[in-house]
């Protein structure tokens, strides 16, 4: 370490810190996203199930991306450097770290296309006229597009991944100069040197997904919104209210993701190191999925209602409050 460091590093920034409590997330979170899986596969309304297998897509993803990032790999990172420690259960084993990256990578690009898959299903739905896809085939490519992109992305970056030996006393020298002391540990991986090129690609891909998001829901919104539609008025409005839920399901946990990297992006472009803020940004990532799974009971009667019984310990009834919850499907609306 370089003997002109004054640093004091605390409990909160090893790699001890994140690797127990993101295991411990994991744990608690886990059988709560199992639980969510379950309503969307159990306790689906019969009129909804067209939507189900996009929501339990995206449920699933969601899980995935949660065990990989707190627990499968659970990077503990020293920004502003692309360079880390694997400490979760992959690292038991022995697990080539290029491999775990690209699992991470796996796990978040493909809940980005699950997340662009729900939307474009619910604007084929809403939709009618000459911007509808109506051929199978282009939906099908649309879908493979977006997942042949979210695996390649950062193909060109993994073949340039450097001796961490050599790059390691550089970054040393250039940007870091007064790092926690597991940056000298011998299984430390250096992703790239070339932080910018890396923050820029997963931006653009960042924007292609948002682009495709945003346009998917101001096309569904103006179409919901338009006089000119085929729907009544009573089913336009309990329409929008399911979209408008839709948005917040998904938009909240996105949240949970956006911020701790948005200071992972400021850290890199400011050249700022805090160990204990990348350990917490790390560890909120892993919070995602319970806030996904919240989000998904609290919004959905019919899941609520379910949780709610199961918690109080009462047989759950589907007929109960029959006359008060309406539901609304992606082609019907229907009182139960």
């Amino acid at each position: 370490m370089n003997s002109s460091c004054s640093s004091i590093f605390t409990y909160w920034d090893s790699w001890q810190f994140q690797a127990t409590f993101s295991h411990i997330i994991i744990l608690i979170t886990l059988p709560i996203n199992i639980f969510g899986g379950y309503c969307i596969i159990k306790k689906t309304p019969r009129n909804r199930r067209s939507a189900r297998w996009y929501l339990l897509h995206l449920h699933a993803w969601t899980i995935i991306s949660d065990l990989l990032i707190g627990g499968l790999v659970c990077p503990y990172m020293f920004f502003p450097v692309l360079v880390g420690i694997s400490v979760g259960v992959f690292s038991w084993f022995s697990v080539p770290v290029w491999i775990q990256v690209f699992c991470a990578q796996v796990g978040l690009g493909g809940l980005a296309v699950a997340i662009v898959m729900l939307f474009e299903n619910r604007h084929n739905t809403l939709v009618r006229g000459r911007f509808k896809i109506e051929a199978e085939w282009i939906r099908y490519t649309f879908y493979a597009v977006n997942g042949i992109y979210a695996l390649l992305f950062l193909l060109p970056v993994y073949f340039r991944i450097p001796d961490p030996e050599w790059a390691k006393p550089i970054l040393l020298k250039v940007i870091l100069p007064c790092p926690h002391p597991s940056y000298f540990q011998s299984n430390v991986f250096v992703f790239s040197m070339d932080i910018s090129s890396v923050t820029g690609t997963a931006g653009v891909f960042l924007i292609f997904v948002l682009g495709e998001v945003f346009i998917l829901c101001i096309h569904s919104s103006y179409f919901l919104l338009s006089l000119k539609t085929h729907m009544s008025p009573a089913t336009r409005k309990l329409q929008q209210k399911f979209f408008v839920d839709m948005i917040f399901q998904v938009s909240i946990p996105v949240g949970v993701i956006v911020l701790p990297m948005i200071y992972c992006f400021y850290s890199i472009v400011w050249q700022q190191y805090n160990q204990m803020y990348n350990n917490i940004a790390i560890m909120c990532i892993s919070l995602h999925g319970m806030s996904s799974t919240i989000c998904l009971i609290w919004l959905n009667p019919t899941y609520r209602q379910f949780t709610l019984s199961v918690i109080t310990c009462f047989k759950y009834d589907p007929t109960v409050r029959r006359n008060s919850i309406m539901t609304v499907s992606p082609a019907t609306i229907t009182q139960h």
